[in-house]
């Protein structure tokens, strides 16, 4: 199924004014997602964003930005990405680059996405990190936070022989009042004993109140449950 550029906006983000557009692709306003991303520095509840991206492959992990206790790239609060095309056209992979970076491979994640945030109509590949996406708001000092997935494929990549690491398509950590949605989403995990969705408690008690996790209507190709 094809999306293309005209968007009911309100379905996208009930109740917002969308002040802000930044369209990803060739031509378009930025060519790296990685680019555009990082050049969103203001984003909150009334100024949000939404990155419309288009078809191509979009890399998020560069040699040069591995630095100890670097996670990989950030999605901003209230920055919203929807995919204009192919589904499986619209690309945005993670893999950790060939050289000495094996100690990286559970430290990085191909985007991490915790806030407030509504994903629609891309692919997210990894291939020796962590995670698709890693959304574990503690990290980041996130909490309270509403984000959903529509129509999103999560492919995990079998690993390189050698490379230790976590790989699942989400690793997703529970905090007070978090509410994840995922909707006709695909999760493929090539990896053994690999899951499409990995989902822990916040070890501190406090901060585990009416968090919430809805999958409705998802397909699962995976190494394990």
């Amino acid at each position: 199924q094809v999306y293309q550029n005209k968007l009911n906006i309100e379905k996208i983000s009930q109740n917002t004014v969308i002040k802000n557009i930044i369209t990803v692709g060739l031509g378009k306003d930025f060519e790296s997602f990685f680019d555009a991303i990082e050049s969103i520095t203001d984003s909150s509840e009334l100024n949000r964003y939404t990155v419309y991206v288009y078809e191509g492959v979009y890399n998020t992990v560069f040699s040069e930005k591995i630095v100890s206790g670097y996670k990989g790239l950030i999605i901003p609060n209230y920055v919203d990405i929807i995919g204009i095309g192919n589904r499986d056209d619209i690309i945005i992979e993670g893999i950790l680059p060939d050289g000495d970076y094996s100690n990286y491979a559970n430290i990085l994640s191909t985007i991490n996405l915790t806030m407030n945030n509504i994903v629609e109509n891309i692919t997210i590949i990894a291939k020796n990190v962590r995670y698709c996406n890693h959304d574990d708001g503690s990290e980041f000092g996130m909490f309270r936070s509403e984000h959903t997935f529509r129509r999103v494929k999560f492919i995990y990549e079998k690993p390189t022989t050698g490379i230790s690491v976590a790989g699942s398509c989400c690793g997703i950590g529970n905090q007070v009042d978090k509410h994840v949605i995922f909707e006709d989403c695909y999760f493929i995990n090539k990896k053994t004993n690999g899951y499409g969705i990995f989902y822990h408690d916040n070890p501190n008690p406090t901060q585990q109140n009416c968090a919430r996790l809805e999958v409705k209507n998802c397909i699962f190709e995976t190494g394990s449950t």
